[in-house]
């Protein structure tokens, strides 16, 4: 029985070995970690040594030189850093495909590149960091360190001192200066923001490499699809852009897609006085042109002159001209020109002119005008709306002018269409039919010389309304009148009022199929009106009525010759008999 449990044991034990193992085993070839003692041994021997260790198969077309004998000593190490220290006399370097690492040399003297490699560590926990940026500012270069934490970046030559910045959401920035052009193995530690402590940064100064012996992981995949490359850049471009915080400068850029460009993948953090975009780009900001074939995308401020093929987006302010073939889209305020095929779209204030070719759409307020072939929508506008069909705003301070339909809260000025509507106006509603919620709406029923009992609409404003009517002589009750017209209203005094009004009306005799609409009359009305009570007006004034009628027509001798009780003008010219006189109305106005 004690052998059985001692065998169980045994068996437990190498499972979770076995399980510890594999579970080491999922690691990247180049991120395992090696444990070396290594004294006076052949490269060979060591690389031995190291595919015991890791599963990795090395792979190098002659032999190494048997003389030379190297000693290292490491303590779980990565396996990239190891291979580094063992090839950094030689002019050797190397690639990864899976788990063969290919070793090559190369007698000539290679051209001299600055690197800097190393790890990014939280000085909190101690914790690798991944998907940090890592940047140089001078010349645009940058890298994200991989899941490891582990980076490697090249830079130019041309500058004496080079400032390598460090950035990750939600961690503190730093940089480093590096005075000569040696290429060094960093650590670097960053805290996290909710710890605000210095930063801490460790440079190894005598770890100093060859420039050809450490390549990146990532090298081997320089020989996969461009589809891939490009993929993985935008994979960095978009780390760059949510880590990094800092704005970058530059005087003139060009760029083919957002992730290629003379700014390389730092483009999304740097503002450009000039930049033209082959297809599409995307900058922190522009501060003289942009010229994009497709697209532009600024996720900062943009002045003066932006040009897309297809559309411009701002994530930022506007000032000056902004033109796209299709769409423009601000999210902050707009100042100057706006012009789209399609529709501008504005998040905030917009002050300046815009014209779109369906619509122009402001979610906050507009001042100066807007222009569509469609549709205009705005919080508010101090200034001119015109477009083919509709205007719509909370606020107008200026003129509504469309096709179809203008609607908006409060009217502070004029609105022009077939349709208005208003909630409260102050101003005017031209139109066909104007209706203000909080406006003038009145019933009335009148009468005239003309001994037509007549029932009749008025809505819009006191200043100015529209009247739609119906009416029906008792006299003659063949004969029926409908019409529309236009009046104005004062108030005189707390309960008396005067009123203008000019109507058209149509009359037509219900009799047999003898209809003409060449029979009609036109009043002018003016009358004082008095506040029976609180709803109800009697008003009472003088009419000047023209009236044509077609003298062709059987019931003109019937009904129509003797409508007007007399006349101060009679003619007849061709079939149409004109006559006026002046009457008077009287009627009841129901509020």
């Amino acid at each position: 029985m004690p052998a059985i449990k001692l065998l169980k044991y045994f068996i437990l034990w190498c499972l979770i070995i076995s399980f510890k193992c594999i579970k080491a085993q999922k690691a990247p070839y180049l991120e395992r970690l090696v444990t070396l003692n290594a004294n006076k041994q052949t490269i060979a021997e060591l690389f031995k040594t190291i595919s015991a260790q890791t599963s990795v198969v090395f792979s190098y077309s002659q032999p190494f030189n048997d003389r030379q004998l190297l000693s290292i000593v490491c303590k779980n190490k990565p396996l990239r850093l190891v291979i580094a220290e063992i090839l950094k006399s030689s002019n050797c370097f190397y690639k990864t495909k899976d788990k063969y690492i290919i070793i090559t040399c190369d007698n000539k003297p290679s051209l001299p590149i600055s690197k800097i490699k190393g790890y990014i560590y939280n000085a909190y926990d101690s914790l690798t960091i991944p998907q940090a940026s890592i940047y140089i500012k001078q010349d645009k270069h940058s890298a994200v360190t991989n899941n490891f934490g582990f980076f490697e970046l090249t830079f130019s030559n041309k500058f004496e001192n080079v400032a390598i910045s460090v950035a990750k959401e939600n961690y503190c920035d730093t940089s480093i200066t590096l005075y000569n052009k040696s290429n060094q193995e960093v650590t670097i530690y960053l805290y996290p923001k909710d710890k605000l402590k210095q930063t801490v940064i460790t440079i190894n100064q005598s770890s100093s490499i060859d420039s050809s012996a450490i390549q990146n992981d990532d090298t081997i995949e320089k020989k996969l699809s461009n589809a891939s490359i490009n993929e993985n850049r935008f994979k960095i471009f978009k780390t760059n852009f949510k880590n990094i915080s800092d704005t970058l400068f530059s005087n003139f850029s060009v760029s083919f897609l957002p992730f290629v460009s003379t700014n390389r993948l730092l483009s999304v953090n740097t503002i450009n006085k000039y930049s033209l975009n082959i297809l599409a780009g995307y900058s922190k900001g522009i501060d003289v042109i942009e010229i994009g074939g497709l697209l532009n995308i600024d996720n900062g401020n943009v002045k003066y002159v932006q040009i897309g093929g297809l559309g411009n987006c701002v994530f930022g302010e506007v000032t000056g001209v902004q033109i796209a073939g299709l769409t423009n889209i601000n999210t902050k305020k707009t100042k100057g020109v706006q012009i789209a095929g399609i529709v501008n779209i504005n998040s905030m204030n917009v002050k300046g002119l815009q014209i779109g070719g369906i619509a122009n759409l402001n979610k906050q307020n507009t001042k100066g005008m807007q222009i569509a072939g469609i549709y205009n929508q705005t919080k508010s506008i101090k200034g001119v709306q015109l477009s083919g069909i509709v205007n719509t705003s909370d606020t107008i301070n200026g003129f509504q002018i469309s096709g179809i339909v203008n609607k908006a809260k409060y009217l502070k000025g004029a609105q022009l269409s077939l349709i208005n509507i208003a909630d409260t106006a102050s101003g005017i509603p031209i139109g066909f039919f104007s209706y203000v919620k909080k406006g003038y709406h009145k019933f009335e029923i009148s009468t005239d010389e003309t001994k037509f009992g007549t029932l009749s609409f008025g809505t819009g404003v006191n200043k100015l309304h529209t009247i739609f009517l119906i009416g029906i002589n008792y006299n003659k009750t063949q004969l029926v009148t409908y019409g529309y017209g236009i009046g104005s209203t004062y108030q005189l005094h707390k309960k008396w009022n005067f009123s203008f009004s000019v109507l058209s009306q149509n009359i037509q005799s219900t009799t047999g199929n003898d209809i003409s609409f060449k029979n009609n009359i036109s009043k002018l009305n003016v009358s004082t009106e008095y506040k029976i009570y609180p709803k109800l007006l009697i008003g009472f004034g003088p009419t000047l009525s023209v009236f044509n009628a077609d003298t062709y027509k059987t019931v003109y001798a019937l009904f129509y010759h003797d409508l007007a009780p007399y006349t101060f003008y009679n003619q007849t010219s061709g079939s149409i008999n004109t006559k006026m006189w002046v009457g008077a109305k009287l009627y009841l106005k129901i509020m």
